[in-house]
Protein backbone atom coordinates (compact mmCIF):
# COMPACT_ATOMS: atom_id res chain seq x y z
CA UNK A 1 0.00 0.00 0.00
CA UNK A 2 1.15 3.05 -0.85
CA UNK A 3 0.85 6.58 0.23
CA UNK A 4 -1.51 7.61 -2.28
CA UNK A 5 -4.26 6.70 -0.04
CA UNK A 6 -7.85 8.20 -0.61
CA UNK A 7 -9.60 10.19 1.67
CA UNK A 8 -12.67 12.41 1.45
CA UNK A 9 -13.83 15.15 3.66
CA UNK A 10 -17.23 14.67 4.48
CA UNK A 11 -19.49 18.41 4.02
CA UNK A 12 -21.21 18.99 7.05
CA UNK A 13 -23.88 21.96 8.34
CA UNK A 14 -22.21 24.86 9.29
CA UNK A 15 -23.38 24.23 12.88
CA UNK A 16 -21.04 21.41 13.23
CA UNK A 17 -17.41 24.10 12.76
CA UNK A 18 -16.81 22.33 16.35
CA UNK A 19 -15.28 18.61 14.30
CA UNK A 20 -14.51 17.57 10.97
CA UNK A 21 -15.23 14.06 9.61
CA UNK A 22 -13.03 12.18 7.38
CA UNK A 23 -13.11 8.98 5.03
CA UNK A 24 -9.64 7.37 5.03
CA UNK A 25 -9.52 4.61 2.67
CA UNK A 26 -7.21 2.00 3.60
CA UNK A 27 -8.05 0.08 0.47
CA UNK A 28 -10.80 -1.06 -1.64
CA UNK A 29 -12.82 -2.90 0.80
CA UNK A 30 -11.83 -0.61 4.26
CA UNK A 31 -12.43 2.70 5.11
CA UNK A 32 -11.33 4.77 8.32
CA UNK A 33 -14.21 7.31 10.20
CA UNK A 34 -11.85 9.81 11.34
CA UNK A 35 -13.01 12.94 13.30
CA UNK A 36 -11.09 15.55 14.03
CA UNK A 37 -11.90 18.20 16.98
CA UNK A 38 -10.50 20.71 19.44
CA UNK A 39 -13.35 20.62 21.46
CA UNK A 40 -13.89 18.88 24.85
CA UNK A 41 -17.41 18.30 24.46
CA UNK A 42 -17.24 16.73 20.84
CA UNK A 43 -14.41 14.23 22.25
CA UNK A 44 -17.14 13.30 25.22
CA UNK A 45 -20.06 12.72 22.83
CA UNK A 46 -17.40 10.22 20.71
CA UNK A 47 -16.89 8.21 23.68
CA UNK A 48 -20.23 7.66 24.44
CA UNK A 49 -21.61 6.86 20.76
CA UNK A 50 -18.47 5.01 19.84
CA UNK A 51 -17.32 3.06 22.89
CA UNK A 52 -19.35 3.09 25.70
CA UNK A 53 -22.73 2.53 24.25
CA UNK A 54 -21.48 0.11 22.02
CA UNK A 55 -19.26 -1.99 24.43
CA UNK A 56 -21.06 -1.77 27.76
CA UNK A 57 -21.97 -5.45 27.82
CA UNK A 58 -18.01 -6.72 27.11
CA UNK A 59 -15.54 -6.35 29.79
CA UNK A 60 -12.74 -5.57 27.77
CA UNK A 61 -11.84 -3.30 24.72
CA UNK A 62 -8.73 -2.85 23.01
CA UNK A 63 -8.12 0.66 21.49
CA UNK A 64 -5.17 1.60 18.86
CA UNK A 65 -3.23 4.91 20.73
CA UNK A 66 -0.37 7.11 19.24
CA UNK A 67 0.40 10.88 19.72
CA UNK A 68 1.76 13.36 17.73
CA UNK A 69 3.93 16.51 18.66
CA UNK A 70 5.68 19.42 16.30
CA UNK A 71 9.32 18.48 15.62
CA UNK A 72 11.97 19.79 18.42
CA UNK A 73 8.79 20.69 20.60
CA UNK A 74 7.87 18.57 23.43
CA UNK A 75 4.06 19.50 24.31
CA UNK A 76 1.17 16.91 22.76
CA UNK A 77 -0.50 18.47 19.75
CA UNK A 78 -2.69 15.48 19.13
CA UNK A 79 -4.16 12.29 20.24
CA UNK A 80 -5.24 9.44 18.40
CA UNK A 81 -7.35 6.25 19.41
CA UNK A 82 -9.13 3.57 16.94
CA UNK A 83 -11.10 0.70 17.42
CA UNK A 84 -12.62 -0.66 14.57
CA UNK A 85 -13.06 1.57 11.50
CA UNK A 86 -13.66 4.58 13.78
CA UNK A 87 -10.98 6.74 14.74
CA UNK A 88 -10.99 9.88 16.92
CA UNK A 89 -8.18 13.10 16.70
CA UNK A 90 -8.24 15.11 18.91
CA UNK A 91 -6.15 18.15 19.30
CA UNK A 92 -5.10 18.93 22.44
CA UNK A 93 -2.67 21.43 22.49
CA UNK A 94 -5.27 23.33 20.17
CA UNK A 95 -8.08 22.79 22.92
CA UNK A 96 -5.68 24.33 25.48
CA UNK A 97 -4.59 21.17 26.89
CA UNK A 98 -8.72 20.73 28.13
CA UNK A 99 -9.10 17.15 29.20
CA UNK A 100 -12.96 15.92 29.01
CA UNK A 101 -13.89 13.97 32.29
CA UNK A 102 -15.14 11.57 30.16
CA UNK A 103 -11.42 10.81 28.09
CA UNK A 104 -9.90 10.72 31.45
CA UNK A 105 -12.07 8.08 32.98
CA UNK A 106 -11.89 6.04 29.28
CA UNK A 107 -7.99 5.99 29.51
CA UNK A 108 -7.77 5.42 33.24
CA UNK A 109 -10.26 2.57 32.92
CA UNK A 110 -7.95 -0.96 33.42
CA UNK A 111 -10.86 -2.86 31.44
CA UNK A 112 -9.80 -1.28 27.99
CA UNK A 113 -6.25 -2.24 26.53
CA UNK A 114 -4.91 0.83 24.63
CA UNK A 115 -1.84 -0.41 22.25
CA UNK A 116 0.72 1.28 19.98
CA UNK A 117 4.55 1.32 19.09
CA UNK A 118 6.19 2.93 21.46
CA UNK A 119 3.01 3.19 23.76
CA UNK A 120 5.04 3.85 27.09
CA UNK A 121 6.64 6.30 25.25
CA UNK A 122 3.35 8.28 24.43
CA UNK A 123 1.66 7.55 27.16
CA UNK A 124 4.43 9.51 29.18
CA UNK A 125 4.15 12.31 26.97
CA UNK A 126 0.40 12.29 28.14
CA UNK A 127 1.16 12.61 31.64
CA UNK A 128 3.79 14.80 31.67
CA UNK A 129 2.30 17.71 29.29
CA UNK A 130 -1.37 16.77 29.72
CA UNK A 131 -2.00 15.22 33.31
CA UNK A 132 -3.31 12.12 31.61
CA UNK A 133 -3.19 8.41 32.60
CA UNK A 134 -3.46 5.42 30.74
CA UNK A 135 -4.19 2.52 33.21
CA UNK A 136 -3.58 -0.38 30.65
CA UNK A 137 -1.29 -0.76 27.99
CA UNK A 138 0.90 -2.67 25.91
CA UNK A 139 3.70 -2.14 23.53
CA UNK A 140 3.06 -3.90 20.30
CA UNK A 141 6.72 -4.79 18.98
CA UNK A 142 7.09 -6.96 22.11
CA UNK A 143 4.01 -8.58 22.61
CA UNK A 144 4.68 -9.54 18.67
CA UNK A 145 8.02 -10.93 19.04
CA UNK A 146 6.52 -13.08 22.37
CA UNK A 147 3.49 -14.16 21.01
CA UNK A 148 5.21 -15.13 17.57
CA UNK A 149 8.62 -16.43 18.54
CA UNK A 150 9.95 -13.92 16.56
CA UNK A 151 12.70 -12.14 18.64
CA UNK A 152 13.85 -9.76 15.86
CA UNK A 153 10.26 -8.09 16.20
CA UNK A 154 10.75 -6.82 19.41
CA UNK A 155 12.28 -3.82 18.45
CA UNK A 156 10.05 -2.95 15.34
CA UNK A 157 8.74 -0.22 13.91
CA UNK A 158 5.27 -0.07 13.17
CA UNK A 159 5.69 -0.16 9.20
CA UNK A 160 7.21 -3.55 10.01
CA UNK A 161 5.16 -4.70 12.27
CA UNK A 162 2.10 -4.06 9.80
CA UNK A 163 4.08 -5.75 7.01
CA UNK A 164 4.84 -8.95 8.79
CA UNK A 165 1.67 -9.15 10.94
CA UNK A 166 -0.91 -7.89 8.40
CA UNK A 167 0.91 -8.59 4.91
CA UNK A 168 0.34 -5.29 4.39
CA UNK A 169 2.89 -2.60 2.54
CA UNK A 170 2.60 0.84 4.41
CA UNK A 171 4.15 4.02 3.79
CA UNK A 172 5.12 6.32 6.57
CA UNK A 173 6.43 9.61 4.80
CA UNK A 174 8.84 11.41 7.49
CA UNK A 175 7.64 14.71 5.60
CA UNK A 176 3.82 14.44 7.36
CA UNK A 177 5.31 12.53 10.76
CA UNK A 178 7.88 15.71 11.29
CA UNK A 179 5.12 18.16 10.41
CA UNK A 180 3.34 20.68 12.38
CA UNK A 181 0.86 19.18 14.15
CA UNK A 182 -0.03 22.01 16.03
CA UNK A 183 -1.71 23.48 12.85
CA UNK A 184 -5.52 24.63 14.26
CA UNK A 185 -6.16 22.55 10.88
CA UNK A 186 -4.78 19.86 9.89
CA UNK A 187 -3.94 18.62 6.46
CA UNK A 188 -5.67 15.27 4.74
CA UNK A 189 -1.99 13.97 4.54
CA UNK A 190 -1.78 14.37 8.53
CA UNK A 191 -5.46 13.50 8.94
CA UNK A 192 -4.32 10.02 6.83
CA UNK A 193 -0.76 9.84 8.86
CA UNK A 194 -2.43 9.49 12.31
CA UNK A 195 -5.90 7.84 11.36
CA UNK A 196 -3.70 5.18 9.90
CA UNK A 197 -1.26 4.87 12.49
CA UNK A 198 -4.15 4.21 15.20
CA UNK A 199 -6.19 2.05 12.76
CA UNK A 200 -2.96 -0.14 12.19
CA UNK A 201 -1.95 -0.40 16.00
CA UNK A 202 -5.34 -1.51 16.63
CA UNK A 203 -6.02 -4.48 13.85
CA UNK A 204 -2.22 -5.59 14.89
CA UNK A 205 -3.48 -5.71 18.72
CA UNK A 206 -6.58 -7.75 17.35
CA UNK A 207 -4.68 -10.18 15.29
CA UNK A 208 -2.00 -10.49 18.04
CA UNK A 209 -4.78 -11.30 20.28
CA UNK A 210 -6.07 -13.50 18.22
CA UNK A 211 -3.23 -15.41 17.22
CA UNK A 212 -2.76 -19.45 17.80
CA UNK A 213 -6.38 -19.35 18.46
CA UNK A 214 -8.75 -21.12 15.75
CA UNK A 215 -11.18 -18.26 14.68
CA UNK A 216 -14.46 -20.03 13.82
CA UNK A 217 -15.95 -20.30 17.38
CA UNK A 218 -19.71 -21.05 18.12
CA UNK A 219 -21.30 -21.54 20.98
CA UNK A 220 -24.40 -22.98 22.50
CA UNK A 221 -27.55 -20.46 24.38
CA UNK A 222 -31.38 -22.04 24.46
CA UNK A 223 -30.53 -24.55 22.20
CA UNK A 224 -29.89 -22.07 19.35
CA UNK A 225 -26.67 -21.55 17.79
CA UNK A 226 -24.45 -18.42 17.93
CA UNK A 227 -21.91 -17.11 15.57
CA UNK A 228 -19.60 -14.21 16.78
CA UNK A 229 -18.79 -11.08 14.74
CA UNK A 230 -15.39 -9.95 14.58
CA UNK A 231 -15.28 -7.86 17.71
CA UNK A 232 -17.38 -9.99 19.98
CA UNK A 233 -15.78 -13.35 18.53
CA UNK A 234 -11.87 -11.35 19.73
CA UNK A 235 -12.89 -10.96 23.11
CA UNK A 236 -14.52 -14.71 23.51
CA UNK A 237 -10.55 -15.35 21.85
CA UNK A 238 -8.40 -13.39 24.55
CA UNK A 239 -10.46 -15.61 26.83
CA UNK A 240 -12.71 -13.02 28.67
CA UNK A 241 -15.84 -14.33 28.28
CA UNK A 242 -15.51 -18.54 28.89
CA UNK A 243 -19.57 -18.14 30.14
CA UNK A 244 -19.90 -15.13 28.55
CA UNK A 245 -23.62 -15.12 26.83
CA UNK A 246 -24.86 -12.42 23.88
CA UNK A 247 -28.32 -11.39 24.49
CA UNK A 248 -30.71 -12.80 21.95
CA UNK A 249 -32.48 -9.70 21.12
CA UNK A 250 -28.97 -8.12 20.00
CA UNK A 251 -29.19 -11.02 17.45
CA UNK A 252 -30.42 -11.36 13.61
CA UNK A 253 -30.63 -14.89 12.08
CA UNK A 254 -27.59 -15.23 9.84
CA UNK A 255 -28.31 -15.45 6.10
CA UNK A 256 -28.67 -18.84 5.47
CA UNK A 257 -29.94 -20.02 8.22
CA UNK A 258 -33.07 -22.25 8.96
CA UNK A 259 -35.21 -23.10 12.07
CA UNK A 260 -33.20 -26.65 11.80
CA UNK A 261 -30.17 -24.97 12.20
CA UNK A 262 -30.70 -21.57 13.41
CA UNK A 263 -26.99 -19.34 13.29
CA UNK A 264 -27.04 -16.05 14.97
CA UNK A 265 -24.90 -12.94 14.43
CA UNK A 266 -25.30 -10.06 16.09
CA UNK A 267 -26.28 -6.69 15.00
Amino acid sequence: MGYDIRIEKYDLPSIADKHKLYRVFVDEENEIETLVTHHASVVELWIDKNIEEVFSRLRSLIVGLGVQWRPKSDPVATLQLSFGKYCLIYQILESGNRIPYRLRAFLGNPRYLFVGVGVQNNVNRLRAYCGLKVANIRELSSWAASKLDRKGLGKAGLKLLVKEILGVEMKRPKNIKLSLWDNPELSLHQVAYASLDAYFSFEIGISLSASSVAIEMMFVSDNNYYTIDHLFRTYLIMGHYSSFEIPKDTCILAKGSNKSNPVWSTL
